[in-house]
């Protein structure tokens, strides 16, 4: 029996591991130690009920404010890496001017002024906030400031919390966005010999979101484009970078996709929206608008899925009664439902934007179109954003599935499927995009500590 210690962020990340069994699975054959702040434990005991398992312990730590030199060693390499990482560089100009454009269309002189405005004072804020650090962005003195800042970083020591025992056999982290302490403990836990393992999130970790300040012994991540990224743009050796799918994923790699196609006479589209601005709400109403025009002979509903954790756009439509909006909490990881999973299976036709949700509906094999349209407003539109975030990139290998970049566009493609549609399964090659060979994410954990 092996042990493994866990560290737990934040609460949003137990669903994934406790709702799709991974933790169940673990302590069937393993000692568990799971780690966290308070509020992350009280989160856990309230929802999950660990106390049934068995080989299991959860307990209470707190890691310390990353440091001056982990501040700094962070952004330095962000600002660097930018060179080798077009994501972070349209971040960084994102970061600086904001996410609306500076020409609105269709042009509008109110919405012109708007956007000037709101373009100068993120610019202006930003060159306060960062001031003289802004001389990192002259490339050679990036540089040698990168170089420093990492030998100084590395040399920094950084005491390990108390409560975590130090005898286990592995150690496994859960990030999913810039939890930059977790690398401090990463650090701490090599010096000291000890296997640590981060278990990444989400699809874009380290295309978008993290910089690995501290090198762990393995890092599992969605797929072997993940790899081929994580390898490129923060020269990681391949050998360490295990794809494994994500743990919210394990449900759809059991789901039954060879049910019967039920012969209902509505028929529904489902669009699943992205959280970064992009008004999908204008898309959506003027693709109802279209159908609406049409007679198909049969009922038509559409549904709007939006993002649970969907930020704010500007110059957006109002919501139309002509379509269902399923409105969630708003949350960063929204916990694995079975109603999420039913709205998807009883969906004749799927429209996402480039999100995750996508992955979901392909997994389950809904005929699936890409939403790549340009809202003409923001610089995170779908179509920008497909562009601009280079984790997206793999989505182009898949065959099955249809890009839609204008709402004429879409409207066609729904149309021929509304009066051609006969239901059933669609197989989608993903074999690039996500690790699929396995049926359970925890079966990689065990294949790592077992092997």
């Amino acid at each position: 029996m092996k042990s493994i210690g866990i560290y737990v962020p934040k609460p949003e990340y137990l669903s994934g591991w406790f709702d799709s069994g991974i933790i169940q699975r673990l302590t069937k054959s393993n000692k568990v130690y799971l780690y966290g702040p308070e509020y992350v434990i009280q989160e856990l005991t309230k929802t999950h009920k660990p106390n049934s398992l068995i080989n299991f312990n959860f307990i209470t730590i707190y890691l310390s404010k990353p440091s001056l030199f982990t501040e700094s060693y962070k952004f330095i390499s962000k600002v660097t890496s930018r060179f080798n990482n077009p994501t972070l560089k349209f971040q960084i100009y994102l970061q600086a001017f904001g996410e609306v454009n500076w020409i609105p269309k269709p042009f509008k002189y109110g919405r012109f002024i708007f956007a000037i405005v709101k373009n100068l004072k993120h610019y202006i804020s930003f060159i306060f906030i960062y001031n003289l650090g802004l001389l990192i962005f002259i490339r050679p003195i990036g540089h040698v400031c990168n170089a420093a800042s990492r030998f100084l970083y590395l040399k920094k020591r950084y005491k390990i919390p108390d409560g975590i025992r130090l005898d286990l056999n592995y150690y496994i982290l859960l990030s999913g966005k810039h939890e930059k302490q977790i690398f401090d403990l990463i650090k701490s836990l090599n010096s000291l010999n000890l296997k640590t393992i981060l278990s990444i999130q989400n699809w874009d970790n380290l295309t978008s979101k993290s910089i690995i300040l501290a090198l762990p012994w393995r890092i599992l991540v969605m797929g072997t484009s993940c790899v081929d990224l994580g390898s490129k743009t923060q020269n990681l050796s391949r050998e360490i970078l295990i794809p494994a799918s994500l743990p919210r994923f394990n449900p759809y790699k059991s789901f039954n996709n060879s049910a019967p196609v039920s012969k209902r006479t509505t028929f529904t589209v489902l669009y699943l929206g992205t959280s970064v601005p992009h008004n999908e709400i204008n898309l959506l109403n003027a693709l109802v608008s279209k159908l609406e025009n049409e007679n198909f002979g049969k009922k038509i509903e559409v549904i709007f899925k939006p993002h649970p954790y969907r930020r704010p756009r500007y110059f957006e439509e109002q919501y139309s009664n002509k379509y269902l909006v399923k409105k969630g909490k708003v949350e960063a990881f929204p916990p694995i439902k079975s109603e999420h999973i039913q709205l998807i299976e009883n969906s004749d036709l799927v429209i996402s934007a480039p999100t995750s949700m996508l992955i979901e509906s392909m997994m389950m094999g809904k005929k699936t179109l890409l939403d790549l349209t340009n809202d003409g407003v923001h610089r995170t539109t779908a179509y920008t954003s497909f562009n601009r975030f280079i984790h997206f990139s793999a989505l182009n290998s898949i065959e099955n599935l249809v890009k839609c970049f204008t709402v004429e566009q879409m409207f066609q493609y729904v149309k021929f499927e509304i009066l051609n549609s006969k239901g059933g399964f669609v197989r989608y090659n993903l074999d690039n995009l996500i690790e699929n060979s396995l049926p359970d994410y925890t079966d990689y954990i065990l294949n790592i500590i077992n092997n």
